[in-house]
């Protein structure tokens, strides 16, 4: 017990100290291939985890990598350059389908940093979809009103950030998220 609880505390360290390296390339050449060896981190553990690989027996040490790359990436995505940022959206869309708790909990901390987060670019359009995704599997899926409170508090900061940096696209999307909402 002890040595699980070392475990989780260096991961926490390293995923700062990560937080910290990625702070440190803003605005310098470094960000992107930072941001692609995170991203390509990423892909490997969950081609890992899907069973890719000859090794079947990889499958659940590959699907726990991918739960403490979730970890990593909700405190650095939003420092992330904005192409590999818009990749691992990608990717939290794809997983959001697969209606895990423990993965769904991750990626939506991950997206409410990265939408409290003023400066952060991103692309708005993967964004909003993403955000619409979750509205649909969260009406559907989600039984804790702490996760219902969560996620309603989510879409809002979310769709305030696309609306405010791109209207046009929010119209089309918000009676979808607003039936989502009423269907909480």
């Amino acid at each position: 017990m002890y040595c699980n609880w070392i475990r989780k505390q260096v991961r926490r360290q390293s995923h700062l100290c990560l937080r910290d390296v990625l702070q440190s390339f803003q605005g310098t050449p470094l960000l992107a291939p930072a941001s692609e060896g995170i991203t390509n981190l990423f892909e490997r553990f969950l081609l890992l985890a899907g069973g890719s690989r000859a090794d079947a027996s990889e499958g659940p040490k590959g699907a726990q990598e991918v739960l403490y790359v979730l970890d990593a990436l909700k405190e650095c995505l939003f420092l992330m350059s904005i192409k590999y940022k818009t990749n691992v959206l990608k990717y939290y869309k794809t997983l959001l389908e697969l209606r895990q708790p423990l993965v769904t909990k991750r990626i939506t901390d991950s997206l409410n940093i990265l939408c409290l987060n003023p400066s952060t670019d991103v692309s708005l359009e993967v964004l909003l979809d993403l955000l619409c995704s979750l509205a649909l599997s969260v009406s559907t899926n989600e039984t804790s009103v702490d996760g219902m409170t969560f996620t309603a508090r989510l879409l809002g900061t979310g769709m305030a950030k696309v609306y405010s940096l791109n209207r046009q696209i929010c119209v089309v999307k918000l009676p979808l998220v607003f039936n989502a909402l009423k269907g909480m």
